[in-house]
């Protein structure tokens, strides 16, 4: 996508959801602690194996126990939430899936075309793992009308 249309779409999204809902950045776990079933928390950390070695594209790496634990923990207190972790590019694969103690669907989405794979002069296509927890399916996904916003934890 070319930068000017990044922006606009930066833009318009932020008209939209402008005093409808409340945004929280920082350490996940602090972002999530008081997170309620009336909230929506979407995750997108570093998959599996991309902090570590030589080919490292982040500076550092959830680590994968304590990712499950807060999974837990949310599902516990039925919050709704989506998480884009694992996946794999070509016949790589980044982590392990989530166990089935965590209460959450599996979706496999087609990223297309992989761009680390095309910088370095090869072909490959990008599956990205995402996981949706149970409780989106009885989640009202629609923006609330009222004063008081909802709450989006990213």
């Amino acid at each position: 996508m070319k930068p000017d249309k990044v922006t606009r779409t930066a833009y318009a999204v932020s008209k939209l959801l402008r005093g409808r809902i409340e945004l929280y950045k920082g350490d996940f776990e602090t972002c999530i602690r008081d997170a309620q079933p009336s909230d929506f928390v979407y995750m997108d950390p570093p998959y599996q194996g991309t902090s570590y070695g030589p080919d490292k594209r982040y500076a550092a790496q959830l680590e994968r126990d304590t990712l499950i634990e807060a999974l837990h923990r949310l599902d516990a207190r039925n919050v709704p939430y989506v998480l884009s972790y694992d996946g794999r590019t070509g016949e790589k694969t980044y982590g392990e899936p989530l166990p089935n103690t965590v209460n959450a669907h599996l979706l496999e989405i087609s990223a297309g075309r992989s761009s680390q794979a095309t910088l370095n002069g090869s072909e490959a296509l990008t599956v990205e793992s995402l996981y949706v927890s149970h409780g989106l399916e009885i989640f009202d996904m629609r923006l609330p009308q009222k004063k008081t916003p909802a709450r989006l934890f990213a």
